[in-house]
């Protein structure tokens, strides 16, 4: 019998809130966009927070890592300047492997038909093996693309994203060995990185190309 009362209310008042928004339309339209706003950015803010505080990055071993550098009062981001890198890492004992990204992700463009803009990333060539990755497809970075000085003429390379792969390409992987125009220059595929890779600091980065 409650529940039966219950029902009835229920209906009762969602029609009586019905007939008042219908006399209201703009009331009723900003309420909904103010509601919509409002679940966005708390899903958005949700993301975020869910990803740093409660589940741990795709990394192998990722309550061992750590992040090295010196902070700036104009910058949030670490650095290390590249000689004290260098001698650094060739000297130090306490890690198994130390690895180095630029910070950030800057634009570039795919120039072919119909061309768009994606986000670049610049990596050591044993990024991905210190985190624990290797490509899905492919091969990562060599020696020689990793220190393009010793080889000025080599051509670029990169590594794809799986969702640039899955968008763009429709996971063909006849892509892996294939040049793309970016930035109107070629570069070629040398793999494909896995589905569940991110950059540590949860940039979307659709291609990953050597730092130096």
């Amino acid at each position: 019998m409650h529940i039966t009362l219950f029902f009835e209310s229920l209906g009762q008042d969602l029609r009586y809130a019905a007939r008042g928004l219908a006399r209201n339309p703009i009331f009723t339209l900003t309420a909904l966009f103010a509601a919509a706003l409002g679940i966005g950015a708390t899903t958005a803010v949700f993301s975020v927070v869910d990803r740093v505080l409660f589940r741990s990055l795709p990394y192998s071993g990722a309550d061992r890592l750590v992040s090295l550098g010196m902070m700036a009062p104009l910058d949030n981001n670490e650095f290390l300047f590249p000689d004290a890198y260098f001698d650094w890492r060739e000297h130090q004992v306490p890690f198994e492997s130390i690895t180095s990204f630029v910070a950030g992700v800057v634009d570039c463009d795919l120039t072919e038909a119909n061309p768009v803009r994606l986000g670049c990333a610049r990596v050591e060539g044993n990024f991905l093996p210190a985190l624990g990755f290797s490509p899905l497809l492919g091969r990562n970075f060599t020696v020689q693309e990793d220190r393009p000085s010793a080889a000025p003429n080599a051509p670029k390379v990169a590594l794809m994203s799986f969702g640039l792969w899955q968008s763009r390409f429709g996971r063909d992987p006849n892509v892996v060995g294939k040049a793309i125009s970016l930035d109107g220059q070629p570069v070629t595929i040398a793999g494909i990185l896995p589905a569940n890779f991110e950059m540590p600091t949860l940039a979307s980065a659709d291609l990953l190309m050597p730092e130096r």
